[in-house]
């Protein structure tokens, strides 16, 4: 039987294990490979000495090890394989990684295990899928937050199949499968169904409902560690016996006398509301077993948990709620079962909740009409070791409390609760119908939609700027609430010392994090704590995968800098990390990359750093803050950005849109200028050119503090520092007239942004301007006032268009060749170049507008901008999420700067006339060239050989990137505006 080993190598310090285990297979098995780890050198060198035939896949780094596999999957159909093998660098959380990877490994291509799995599939022709016995579960009692999409994704590989009632799953995703019973799921890349970028750690992403319907593709066997092998079956779960209250508990554990009457104050403790009373109770949502551990062994396990917990929270009742003496953690680990067990993310969740004071009653300060709050957090609590949304949660939700809230916090929306707060990150969480439903945005920004915007009553976003962005592709309120720092957990020491350390707290990411880089490379030898880095950076460098939460503030005020940086996302936004937050709360000196936000929010407290030229000086700026200025910032910080000032916030927001009244205006920036766009009626959503050439920009950081004000003509006068009239939305010359006076008596300089030829509009205005922005120097040169004028290129906006965390890449994966072009005008054009080319039946064409004549063939598909999606940040986002072409044709001149723009950001060889407003695209061969007469002959060539052409798309997304984007536009602006309004 032929047969392949498909390996997803993602994480570079397990590939060399996976690599050294597949090396001693049979070399007859093919190894197609997969993942960024390939690109490290020594990974690469390892894949190179394999005695097998080695296929190297690019694939999009989306779905995790799911998303390459159905990448994989087509090449084992089409390749006449028979059976394959599905492995990858599974990690895991620290605690019972290692434990599933060798469970699932050993089952798969342990000694032995592939000639027993090949002897398994030849003698029984229905046998579809034979995995790890321990690691086949109940799809029923794990199906978890995936129900939704799993009944999406079985529509589309199993079309018109009901779902059984429950079936099994292999958990971790590595198994042998058959490549016949597989087939179904090619449907998925069949119907272009594009899997979503990775979403973090948590369930909940299309790739945890594909693993869990992979138990769908047919029979099932399971391999035991020994080797014996059985039927794949799920049997009924069996009834679960209810949890013992804590008042059944308590009169019987921890007690001298269990039949003496409950005191007052164990009486209290059992009606208290605190995190590990609610866990003694069953229903605290927050605490879930192992996902590794069967179902009897967790029972087991928490019933351990309780009996130990008891004893604890006993003596703190009767001790009055005084600081008990009883040592938990010595009591939980000197108990037998739990020592067994090693360590357990269970018992550690458990011990952190108590050390942060979780036996504190709260029912004394409870307000009587206070809301009940759930903090969602994307991340498991079984993952608090590496993901810091936990404390996040957790620092909020202790403030709420303060203020008087009732607040639970979870991973999953499964208690009750007036208001719900989703701490978005790589997780999104559906609104709840219930209840009053909050979205802070405090990471990945670029990955929540606008459709997930209106889902929710109101909008949080970590950023003073994106907010104003953000508002325009979405009705829901959309505020600025940035992140914030623990009071109780970071305060200065009573002594502030000037230490020698370079510390830096945080893991990889998988990536390597710059700032660590050029601190390595300038010899600062900073001292690391963190997961990921053994295979980074040098030993001596290595101080722990972790930090303890009780001494991270005191090592923060010793340091002599702690170094920090953003994800390119959250620099985009402007969003600022809390670890800064956290430093300067502590007394310390951060230095961090170099981002406008972090500047103008908290000035000289933070040394920048652009580059590795910068680092060394950096630091040592740092080091001369006095303990003086470094004991007032912390002040300023723990008052101003505590998770109590944000909780007030949000109790006040809160009350004002559930009472119906309005949330007020949002606080202008400190020194903030006010530009006023002028519209004929308010145009409301604005037009696609005013929102990507004017407001885009003008919402970045890299704009200055500007507040952006939209008004029409009509409306009454506001003060204002600049007024800029946008050419394309005024097309009669009497709005032009109303707009000129409007400036004119506001007192404020007159700005006409011309993005199109001009009209007797954009002549009056352009007379009456103090400048004129043009879109190009040939908009410029036909212009009848050429000495006003000033060019403003046409930007992209990565906020909108690019997807942070996918590297855009060359899409091909069979099949007809997809041409994109934006607008129906020259689609007749393009219609006959496709079938004088003979292509017709080589490519598909998808056009973006309104139907035309002399257009219709059966490889042409015209779509309109969806109903819904009308608004520029909206159109970015459905453009961006549905279509993936491989060419994409812009005839018209006048378009074609813009167009490639587009098709540079989509990944796309963009085809264009030979004569771009931007001289650029030829002179760095950005593009293809091509005409009417040309473009079947340039159609040809890309179609017969497209992977040719993937440098091209490649460079010109590089090049829109790093000169096309809006962070340069948002500067030229600042500048003009400085120049004109002071």
């Amino acid at each position: 039987m032929r047969r392949a080993v498909i390996a997803h190598l993602f994480y570079p310090e397990l590939a060399l294990d996976l690599l050294d285990r597949i090396a001693g297979l049979d070399p007859a098995i093919d190894v197609i490979a997969s993942g960024r780890a390939m690109q490290q050198e020594a990974v690469a060198a390892a894949l190179g000495r394999l005695p097998h035939r080695v296929v190297r896949l690019a694939t999009a780094d989306r779905g995790f090890d799911v998303g390459p596999f159905l990448d994989a999957l087509r090449l084992v159909h089409e390749g006449g394989y028979e059976l394959f093998a599905k492995l990858h660098t599974k990690r895991g959380d620290p605690a019972y990684g290692r434990r599933w990877r060798d469970a699932l490994l050993d089952a798969t291509i342990g000694p032995g295990m592939v000639d027993l799995v090949t002897a398994r599939f030849a003698a029984d022709p229905d046998l579809a899928i034979i995995g790890a016995r321990p690691l086949f579960l109940s799809v029923r009692r794990n199906m978890l937050a995936n129900a939704g999409t799993v009944a999406a994704l079985a529509a589309i590989c199993f079309p018109g199949r009901d779902l059984p009632a429950d079936w099994g799953f292999f958990a971790g995703t590595m198994f042998w499968g058959r490549v016949a019973a597989f087939e179904p799921f090619l449907n998925l890349q069949r119907a272009g169904y594009v899997m979503p970028a990775n979403l973090g750690l948590a369930d909940g992403h299309p790739a945890h409902a594909l693993e869990r319907l992979f138990g769908l593709a047919g029979k099932a066997a399971l391999v035991a560690r020994d080797g014996r092998t059985g039927r794949g079956v799920i049997r009924p779960a069996p009834r679960r016996l209810p949890d013992a209250t804590i008042m059944d508990v308590l009169p019987r554990l921890g007690r001298p006398d269990p039949d003496a009457p409950i005191s007052g104050a164990e009486a209290r403790l059992a009606a208290a509301r605190n995190p590990l009373v609610d866990y003694l109770r069953g229903s605290a949502p927050e605490i879930d077993p192992n996902p590794f551990f069967n179902e009897n062994r967790n029972r087991l396990l928490h019933g351990v948990a309780r009996a130990a917990l008891v004893p604890f929270l006993r003596q703190g009742a009767n001790a009055e709620w005084q600081e008990p003496t009883f040592d938990l953690h010595d009591h939980v680990h000197r108990h037998p079962w739990l020592r067994r067990t090693g360590v357990n993310p269970l018992v550690d969740r458990i011990l952190r909740m108590a050390a942060d004071g979780a036996t504190r009653p709260r029912d004394d300060v409870t307000a009587p009409d206070a809301p009940a709050f759930l903090v969602l957090t994307g991340a498991d609590p079984d993952a608090a070791s590496y993901w810091g949304d936990i404390p996040f949660a957790e620092g909020l939700a202790a403030a709420l409390r303060r203020a008087g809230s009732r607040v639970a916090v979870a991973h999953r929306a499964t208690a009750s609760a007036d208001v719900v707060i989703v701490l978005r990150g790589p997780v999104a969480f559906a609104p709840r119908e219930d209840a009053f439903n909050i979205l802070w945005i405090i990471s990945h920004p670029d990955q929540v939609t606008p459709a997930e915007l209106d889902g929710f009553d109101l909008v949080y976003v970590a950023s003073s700027t994106a907010p104003a962005l953000l508002r325009n592709a979405t009705d829901t309120p959309v505020r600025p609430l940035l992140q914030a720092t623990d009071a109780d957990r970071f305060g200065p020491p009573r002594t502030l010392t000037d230490g020698r350390e370079v510390l830096f707290v945080g893991n990889t990411r998988g990536e390597d994090r710059r700032v660590v880089r050029w601190a390595v490379e300038e010899g600062l030898e900073p001292a690391i704590y963190g997961f990921g880095w053994e295979r980074l950076l040098p030993d001596r460098l290595l101080r722990g995968t972790q930090l303890d939460d009780r001494h991270v503030a005191a090592r923060y005020a010793a340091a002599a800098a702690v170094l920090n940086d953003h994800w390119p996302a959250m620099a985009e936004f402007g969003i600022v990390n809390n670890r800064l937050f956290d430093t300067l709360a502590s007394g310390g000196n951060p230095v961090s990359d170099a981002m406008p936000a972090v500047s103008r929010l908290l000035g000289g407290a933070v040394r920048l750093a652009a580059g590795r030229a910068d680092i060394g000086r950096a630091v040592e700026a740092a080091r001369q803050r006095t303990p003086e200025m470094r004991r007032s910032e912390a002040g300023k910080v723990r008052r101003d950005h505590s998770f109590d000032a944000r909780a007030r916030t949000i109790l006040r927001d809160v009350d004002r849109l559930r009472s119906g009244r309005p949330l007020g205006p949002v606080p202008a920036h400190r020194g903030a200028r006010t530009v006023v766009l002028l519209l004929p009626g308010g145009s409301n959503p604005p037009g696609d050119l005013v929102f990507s050439r004017l407001i885009a920009p003008l919402t970045r950081e890299e704009a200055g503090p500007v507040n952006v004000v939209v008004a029409a003509p009509a409306e009454a006068r506001r003060a204002a520092d600049a007024v800029i009239v946008p050419t394309s939305a005024f097309g009669d010359a009497a709005d032009a007239e109303a707009a000129v006076r409007w400036a004119a008596d506001a007192g404020a300089p007159l700005i006409v942004d011309h993005a199109g030829p001009a009209s007797p509009a954009a002549d009056r205005l352009t007379a009456k301007a103090d400048e004129a922005w043009f879109a190009n120097p040939t908009l410029l040169a036909a212009s009848s006032q050429p000495a006003r004028g000033v060019v403003m290129p046409d930007a992209i906006e990565q906020r909108l268009w690019r997807d942070f965390h996918r590297r855009t890449v060359f899409d091909w994966s069979g099949g007809p060749v997809r041409i994109l072009m934006l607008g129906t005008r020259r689609l007749p054009s393009l219609v006959e170049a496709v079938r004088a080319s003979g292509l017709s039946g080589s490519v598909s064409v998808l056009a973006i507008g309104q139907r035309v004549d002399g257009a219709d063939a059966p490889f042409v598909t015209i779509a309109d901008k969806p109903p819904g999606d009308r608004a520029y940040p909206r159109f970015a986002h459905w453009l961006r999420a549905t279509v993936r072409p491989h060419i994409a044709v812009a005839l018209d001149r006048e378009e074609a700067d813009r167009a490639f723009l587009v098709h540079s950001a989509l990944g796309a060889v963009s085809i264009i006339p030979d004569d771009p407003a931007d001289p650029a695209i030829l002179r760095d061969c950005l593009a293809l060239v091509a005409d009417e007469t040309t473009l079947p002959e340039v159609l040809h060539s890309v179609v017969a050989e497209p992977l040719r052409f993937a440098p091209i798309a490649a460079a010109a997304s590089r090049h829109i990137w790093s000169q096309r984007g809006t962070a340069s536009l948002a500067a030229a602006m600042r500048r003009r505006l400085t120049a004109l309004a002071g």
